[in-house]
Order: structure tokens, then sequence, then C-alpha cells
């Protein structure tokens, strides 16, 4: 996704590094409402709308639901207090808000993505050949 995002980016600006740094802003503001700095709740409501945008938090709750769902998951000890288990996978995923029934619809959101900035980067690459003919 952020390939297609690069590539989509790429070729809206004319110099490299004007390019360059209007992508590390924006890979920067995805990073910061991934989930791996801010939760849901602690965004203010004027940043809400960067909670479906963000690019990495569809592939993180993936590897989360990967990692800490399905049978083996749930049974998958995360903190041990003298040696009794208190937190299994699947009370990590509701303490993270994720539900393993996202799984398949993340991943369609993700070839959403990828499939969306891929078509926008050739519409605009078609655009600017044909105002460039002669």
């Amino acid at each position: 996704m952020a390939s297609s995002l690069v590539a989509c980016f790429s070729v809206l600006v004319s110099n490299f590094i004007m390019g360059t740094s209007l992508i590390a802003g924006l890979m920067g503001s995805f990073f910061l409402f991934s989930g791996y700095f801010i939760a849901k709740d602690g965004i203010p409501k004027y940043w809400i709308f960067m909670h479906c945008l963000r690019l990495f938090k569809y592939p993180f709750e993936c590897f989360m639901i990967n990692e800490y769902g399905g049978e083996k998951g749930k049974r998958k000890c995360l903190e041990i207090i003298e040696g009794n288990c208190y937190l299994y996978g699947e009370g990590f995923l509701k303490q993270q808000g994720v539900e393993e029934s996202n799984k398949w619809s993340n991943l369609a959101v993700m070839m959403g993505f990828i499939l969306g900035y891929r078509l926008l980067c050739f519409l605009i690459q078609l655009y600017r050949s044909h105002r460039t003919r002669i």
C-alpha cells in the first residue's frame, strides 16, 4: 500500500526533493495515527478521519489477528505474573479493539487502497501525457 501511495505522489510532483518531503510528512502522520503511538480513543476529534485513511492500520490489525487470534493465539500467554497467566491472545485483541472477523475485510481494504492508488497514478500519468502532446 505504501509503495502504491509513493508511486501516486511521485507522478504528482516534478521535483524529487519536494516529493520526498511530501511523502515523509505524510508517512510520518500515518505512523503517528496507525496505532503504534496513539490509540483510537486518544486521537483528537478533528484528526479522527485519519483513523480510516492511515495505511498501516489494516496490515497491523491483520498481523495482530494472525499472531494472537485463532485457536493457537487464544492459548498464547502474553503476561505471566507469579506463575499465573493474566493475559491471553484473545484478551489482548479485545484490549486493542481488534476483532478476528475483520481479518478478511482488512485484506480487502488493503487491496482496494493498492488498486485505487495505482489507478489514480495511471490516470494522472495519462492526463499529464495527454496534456504535453503537441
